[in-house]
This record gives C-alpha cells, sequence and structure tokens, in this order.
C-alpha cells in the first residue's frame, strides 16, 4: 500500500529570488529596475533579500516590467510570509 506524504518545506523562498532570476532572464539590472520603477537601489535590494512586502503597487509595476503577472508576484509574497510565519512559530514551540 502506496503512503503518500505531504511535503512542507522548513524554508522560505523571498520572492526576491524569483525576481532576480527573471530580470537577470530579460537582462535587467537591479540599479535599471529601480530607475523603470521609481524606487531607490536599496528598496530594489530590501525587495530582492524579502525585506520589503511585495504589494499591489509593486507588483503592477512589476507586471509592467517583466510581463510576469501581478498575480503571480502576489502569490509568491503570500506564500513566502505564510511560510516564513509558519516556520516562526514551529521554532518557537520547539
Amino acid at each position: 500500500m502506496k503512503t503518500h506524504t505531504k511535503f512542507t518545506p522548513d524554508y522560505a523562498i523571498p520572492p526576491g529570488e524569483t525576481l532576480l532570476e527573471t530580470i537577470e532572464e530579460l537582462s535587467i539590472t537591479p540599479k535599471e529596475l529601480s530607475l523603470r520603477m521609481d524606487l531607490s537601489l536599496d528598496s530594489i535590494n530590501q525587495l530582492i533579500n524579502g525585506d520589503i512586502f511585495l504589494n499591489r503597487e509593486i507588483t503592477l509595476k512589476l507586471e509592467e516590467i517583466t510581463g510576469v503577472e501581478a498575480t503571480f508576484w502576489s502569490s509568491l509574497e503570500s506564500q513566502y510570509r505564510k511560510t516564513s510565519t509558519d516556520n516562526h512559530k514551529s521554532d518557537i514551540m520547539n
């Protein structure tokens, strides 16, 4: 009899990692992205590191620049924050 095990990662990958891969694929530098999004380079680096939330305004700008739908970016952000919170709660309980 087969047993199915649900994979639940104990780590969270910031959506910024996907963002970095995406802009690299499009030959866009973080500096160019900052100019096109009207954000500081420091803010872009914080997005990439997962230190800033991808809010609606940011996801819409990313959609415009990268061609990747805003809902995709929002979903990544939501999953990242949920996994980060779940893992933090688990760490506290252990």
